[in-house]
Parts: C-alpha cells; sequence; structure tokens
C-alpha cells in the first residue's frame, strides 16, 4: 500500500545567485518598513524592495548591498536597484552586541519597522520586566532601541538571570517564556513546581 505525501512545509527562498554564503542575516524582500502613526494611530504597514532604501535601513552603502550580492549589479555603479521577491539577500556580515546583561546567552537583531514591543513578544518576553531588564540600555519609551538601523543585537535569552528583589537562597529557575507566556506564565510554574501563588510571589517580587 502506497501512498502519496505532499509536503506543504514552506521552504526558505534560495540565496540570490553571487551572493555571498557567509553573512549572519540575509533578508527575504520585500522589508517592513518603521510604522507610521497619525494622531496616535498607526497606519497600514509598508513594504519595499528597492535596494537603496534597505542598505540604509541597514547602514549600509549601495555599492556594500551590491558588492555582497552581485545579481543587484555593479558595487561601483551608483544606479538604484531592486530586490527580487522570489530571492534571499545578504544584509550583515558581522554581529554587534548591545550593552547586555552578562547573563545573555543569545542574541538577535531586530529586523526594520519593527517596534520594541513587537520585537520582544516575538521571542515571548515582557517588555516591560525581561527584556528592558536584560537590554538596561532600553527606555520604557523604546528610546535606545533602533530596529535594523544600527544592526545592533539585542539579548532575547539568558542564563540564571537573577531578577532584581528575588530571594537571594534561590538555587533553580524557570524561564517563564519556556511556558506559555501570554496563558498564565505564574500558575503554569507554580504547578509545575508543586508551589502556591503566595509563596512564588514572595519569592519572585
Amino acid at each position: 500500500f502506497t501512498t502519496n505525501i505532499t509536503d506543504t512545509r514552506p521552504t526558505a527562498m534560495p540565496v540570490a545567485n553571487g551572493t555571498r554564503q557567509d553573512c549572519i542575516s540575509y533578508l527575504d524582500p520585500p522589508m517592513m518598513l518603521p510604522p507610521v502613526f497619525v494622531d496616535g494611530v498607526e497606519q497600514n504597514r509598508t513594504y519595499t524592495s528597492v535596494c537603496s532604501v534597505v542598505a540604509a535601513a541597514y547602514n549600509l552603502t549601495l555599492s556594500q548591498l551590491k558588492d555582497w550580492n552581485p545579481s543587484l549589479g555593479p558595487a561601483n555603479s551608483t544606479a538604484d536597484c531592486v530586490m527580487s521577491p522570489t530571492s534571499r539577500y545578504c544584509v550583515r556580515d558581522i554581529v554587534q552586541q548591545v550593552n547586555a546583561t552578562a547573563a545573555c546567552i543569545q542574541y538577535e537583531m531586530a529586523k526594520p519597522g519593527m517596534t520594541c514591543q513587537a520585537f520582544a513578544g516575538r521571542w515571548g518576553l515582557d517588555f516591560k520586566g525581561q527584556f528592558r531588564a536584560w537590554n538596561p540600555m532600553v527606555q520604557a519609551d523604546c528610546t535606545g532601541f533602533q530596529a535594523g538601523m544600527l544592526t545592533k543585537d539585542y539579548c532575547v535569552a539568558v542564563n540564571k538571570y537573577r531578577q532584581p528583589g528575588q530571594i537571594a537562597s534561590c538555587n533553580k529557575w524557570a524561564v517563564a517564556n519556556n511556558t506559555n507566556f501570554y496563558d498564565k506564565p505564574c500558575q503554569i510554574i507554580e504547578t509545575k513546581f508543586g508551589m502556591n501563588h503566595n509563596r512564588f510571589v514572595a519569592w519572585n517580587p
């Protein structure tokens, strides 16, 4: 008995012809542009595949972008170009980490167009709590956070990070975003470790 099964899982787009294979970050066009607000209301997001705009968002010159991605045209040409929606392009070749907590074990870059809250939420982090504690240069109003422009990597995971005020004798930690962050994270941890809520809060004020 034979059954034909079609794999419907999405596959990554191929790297553009001639593009560097050793890059840290690749872009799948189009690139999302930063949000625009009118009277405090966010407008519909817009996207672009124009090379000069993408280069500026990743703090690159047009020449650098073309040099890393030869299919976009000669690096010594000032002519603008448009990225193909069916290819991936190199947009960063080194990791630049922000001044984060020493306990950080994973850094990730915020892509152009992302807000600080959206980036934190993508990694299952509470922006006001975990994310800002791990990345103290980011202020409550998002000052200090830049998506793509300076190609900085923000801390999104730590190893045994001690939150301010935690009981000094603590010798075991659980990462909230390893549970279901958006669905009663306290209750999930309390149930898993057999703790009542009052004790959990007392240990983690």
